[in-house]
């Protein structure tokens, strides 16, 4: 839990809305984020979760129709809704505005799945747990903290730099 302290307080500095990615077998990264909410449940206006993959059709994840699941949570209701996915966002993000948020992200599987939820007052966060890093959100100012790395090693929490350089070689996964 060290580490996830860690990673939040890297990406905090460097932004007012934080971006943590926990990259890691599926139990362990769940418990892991399961446990640092309920731990921190004190620290945040609100809280809100969602799987990702309900949300997945053809290889994309439905966004618009998950949209009122955080409006929900944020207004106490979520109709009338806008129609449009940016509208949609954009209410979510003025809602969030007066609340710190903590975000609290299954199965993303890109950048694109996250950057709509981060919003909130400073010292919220998003914190996403995927299969993969996800390192286009370097430009969001996130840390990742990728579990499959052993404890020590240079790369296994980053952040404000893209997470998969090592020695001078990018890898892929």
């Amino acid at each position: 839990m060290n580490e996830l302290d860690a990673a939040v307080a890297a990406t905090l500095e460097l932004v007012k809305v934080g971006v943590v990615v926990v990259r890691g077998p599926a139990a362990v990264v769940d418990a892991l984020a399961a446990n640092w909410a309920r731990d921190r449940r004190n620290d945040f206006d609100i809280e809100v979760s969602a799987d990702l993959v309900p949300w997945r059709r053809r290889g994309g994840v439905d966004l618009h129709s998950l949209t009122p699941v955080f409006l929900q949570a944020l207004r106490g209701w979520a109709w009338p809704l806008p129609e449009t996915f940016a509208g949609r966002v954009a209410e979510y993000r003025e809602q969030a505005a007066r609340r710190k948020v903590l975000i609290r992200l299954r199965n993303p599987d890109q950048a694109a799945q996250v950057r709509p939820w981060t919003a909130g007052l400073p010292g919220s966060v998003v914190l996403v747990t995927s299969r993969r890093l996800l390192g286009g959100l370097v430009t969001e100012g996130a840390a990742f903290l990728d579990l499959n790395l052993p404890e020590g090693h240079p790369d296994r929490l980053t952040c404000g730099k893209y997470p998969f350089h090592t020695g001078g070689r990018v890898k892929r996964s």
